[in-house]
């Protein structure tokens, strides 16, 4: 299956997990450990984007990759936007929010991409530090 990692954005503060069919465990595991490798690259925070719009796995696979993806959180990583989760998927992981703390904060259901731009613009100007004048 067809996996896509890229930059979102040209300040590399937007990074874009893309699933294209079904995925198995290792390539999981592939873009799940490239990802981590690019947000370190960069030291300021990074929301992550999963696309699974066009994705399919098992469940099983999926609820076996919690602690592979628990390790690999960068401290960098803001925002966690999934698209297009079916409805198993958004199961698992709300039950993985107990063993997997890291790889499920500030995360966020969506279902579709102008959804998670969308959020991480209100994020960013809720967030914004108030210029001071001299």
């Amino acid at each position: 299956m067809p996996t896509y990692l890229m930059w979102d954005d040209e300040a590399h503060t937007i990074l874009t997990q893309k699933y294209d069919g079904v995925c198995t465990l290792d390539e999981f595991h592939q873009i799940v450990d490239d990802s981590s490798k690019m947000l370190a690259t960069v030291p300021h925070e990074v929301d992550l984007i999963i696309d699974m719009t066009t994705m399919s796995i098992s469940a099983g696979r999926l609820l076996s990759a919690v602690t592979h993806v628990e390790g690999k959180v960068p401290p960098n990583q803001r925002l966690l936007l999934v698209v297009c989760a079916p409805a198993f998927i958004r199961a698992i992981v709300r039950v993985a929010t107990k063993i997997a703390p890291k790889a499920t904060r500030n995360l966020h259901f969506l279902d579709t991409l102008d959804q998670a731009h969308d959020i991480i613009g209100r994020f960013r100007q809720a967030n914004a530090a108030p210029i001071t004048q001299k």
